[in-house]
């Protein structure tokens, strides 16, 4: 597990390009890399650099104290297949459904209905 500081480019007093932290996110796991933490958060900020601990600097550092802390939650949702419906089934149809080996739920009556309707 990894942390990882969000940063943004800010104009020190000195004139030089320098980054400010936002936000820091706790215990991403090792797999993630800077690009999925930062499609991991909110798209509608304007998040700008994803960095691992191991790559702060010595500002990055002194500012943790004050920066705001968010643990990961994991991954956002997988993109979806389609619309979402509801639909109401039988009880029995259900059972025989949960009985079969294999995918979830879902994917097993969408393959059904797949079958079914194919053109």
């Amino acid at each position: 597990m990894t942390d990882y500081a969000i940063t943004y480019p800010w104009q020190g007093s000195n004139g030089r390009v320098q980054r400010r932290v936002r936000l820091i996110i706790m215990d991403a796991p090792d797999e993630v890399t800077s690009n999925e933490v930062l499609a991991w958060l909110d798209d509608t900020q304007d998040w700008d650099h994803a960095e691992p601990r191991d790559e702060w600097s010595t500002t990055v550092q002194l500012a943790e104290h004050d920066t705001p802390h968010v643990q990961w939650r994991g991954r956002s949702g997988r993109p979806e297949v389609g619309p979402a419906i509801q639909i109401r089934l039988p009880q029995a149809l259900l059972d025989v459904i949960d009985a079969s080996d294999g995918d979830s739920r879902a994917a097993k009556i969408r393959e059904v209905l797949s079958a079914h309707y194919r053109a």
